[in-house]
């Protein structure tokens, strides 16, 4: 995720070409809610989240979902998503 945010925030052009906002976020989402399912389990987890989310909030100005949105939220982000491509 870091390198994917990387590209995204590059002055490079080809590189800022490779990730999509739209997937960056989607991608962003789901590992920040796949590492909120361990944050119980792993104080790694719970420093990864942190770090996923100040990342996603310097990049889109916001924090789109947290780890506990419900997967009626996931699942049609993932559809809409998944239907831009």
């Amino acid at each position: 995720m870091l390198v994917l945010s990387a590209a995204y925030n590059s002055d490079i052009p080809w590189l800022k070409a490779l990730i999509s906002k739209q997937q960056l976020q989607y991608l962003l989402n789901r590992t920040i809610r796949f590492l909120g399912k361990l944050r119980h389990i792993s104080i790694t987890a719970v420093a990864d989240i942190s770090i996923l989310k100040t990342i996603e909030k310097k990049l889109f100005g916001f924090v789109t979902m947290s780890y506990d949105t419900p997967k009626t939220e996931i699942a049609s982000h993932h559809a809409s998503f998944s239907s831009d491509h």
